[in-house]
């Protein structure tokens, strides 16, 4: 009985292994052209949330990046309806509205670009209601 245990281990982890190797093999990867990140505090010193931004595409032989964003933030202050602006520099980036209270996130639905190239330390502003509220420098991801 042991022996039949003995075997079927030895499948199981096989088996995973022929899929591991097949997925290194054979799978796309993701080829980052650049990723930067945000990340928001308040004037208490509570952190508030953060902004990712990337560009990249899937595969070696892909022509078109893609860009992806997002910003997630959750602040007792944010109320249903608000009107949610992201600026970087001065481009408006993305621009949403609060659904539940206390948090919003704005994904890449939400952008206001199509092509969008930020550089390490510009200033990103997020404005509630078109009142700055909080800003923060791009950084690496």
């Amino acid at each position: 009985a042991f022996w039949f245990i003995g075997v079927m281990f030895l499948i199981f982890f096989g088996l995973m292994a022929f899929v591991v190797l097949v997925v290194v093999v054979f799978g796309k990867r993701v080829h980052k052209l650049w990723e930067y990140e945000a990340d928001f505090w308040d004037e208490t010193g509570k952190y508030v949330g953060e902004f990712e931004i990337e560009m990249s595409k899937v595969g070696k032989e892909a022509i078109d990046h893609t860009l992806k964003a997002e910003f997630d933030a959750r602040h007792d202050s944010l109320a249903p309806g608000q009107s949610v602006e992201l600026f970087v520099d001065d481009l408006r980036v993305m621009q949403g509205t609060v659904v539940h209270a206390g948090k919003v996130v704005l994904t890449v639905d939400d952008l206001t670009v199509g092509d969008f190239h930020p550089l390490v330390g510009q200033t990103c502003r997020v404005s509630i209601d078109t009142q700055e509220r909080w800003t923060a420098d791009l950084k690496p991801d």
